[in-house]
């Protein structure tokens, strides 16, 4: 295991704004992160044809209160959360080229629920039912120094995927940082290869944490 590595992520693990979100995590409903992370993705990643037709036509707020209603079904009409399906805004246009869906979402209190996503669908001429589609996100990181900070990341299938691209908030920023990922390293988003060198970094965090057990949350975060 690399030393270097071990230390970066037990400091990363064990800091109190980290801690602290683990505790948020226990009191806040789950429906954004899984509306954005779980329900969207997989919609328009094994569905494609029909998620994409769908968004591209005047049905594109039905399909989205659709996938709204799954998820709070999903986690149960006992829990309760701080926005709807109203709260939820959509754009359709294109990024580098390719047919896109930009979803926008409420403004993310915890880690890692996202503040936009959008899937790219990478076919210019016909949807197909097996289109591949890139999914890529921008996840609330840990705050430092009052600082508002996040992630560029992706799912490529069920692998998660941080690109290690710490940046603002800006709209504009997420769809160039977008741009980039189509155009340099969407063989990390898509495909096989991405995700046997994504499975593989995970394992080592896996281990590293093994190593360096998070402490468990602060009563109160100073």
């Amino acid at each position: 295991m690399n030393t270097e590595i071990d230390k970066i992520i037990a400091e990363r693990f064990n800091t109190a704004e980290r801690r602290w979100q683990g505790f948020l995590r226990t009191i806040v409903t789950n429906h954004h992160y899984e509306f954005i992370h779980e329900m969207v993705r997989e919609c328009c990643q094994k569905m494609p044809e029909i998620f994409f037709n769908t968004m591209f036509s005047d049905q594109k707020d039905e399909l989205i209160e659709c996938i709204w209603d799954i998820t709070c079904k999903e986690i149960g009409t006992e829990n309760t959360t701080y926005f709807s399906h109203e709260d939820i805004a959509t754009v359709i246009g294109t990024i580098g080229d390719y047919p896109s869906v930009l979803i926008i979402m409420p403004k993310p209190h915890i880690t890692p629920d996202a503040y936009y996503a959008v899937a790219v669908l990478l076919e210019k001429e016909e949807i197909k039912e097996d289109s591949k589609v890139a999914y890529i996100t921008l996840e609330r990181g840990l705050w430092t120094d009052d600082a508002e900070v996040a992630l560029l990341c992706a799912w490529n299938g069920n692998t998660h995927i941080n690109f290690e691209v710490v940046m603002g908030t800006d709209i504009k920023e997420f769809i160039a940082a977008v741009e980039d990922i189509l155009a340099n390293r969407l063989y990390e988003a898509v495909g096989e290869a991405g995700v046997e060198m994504w499975k593989a970094i995970h394992e080592q965090i896996r281990e590293s944490i093994k190593n360096n057990p998070p402490k468990p949350y602060p009563e109160k975060v100073k």
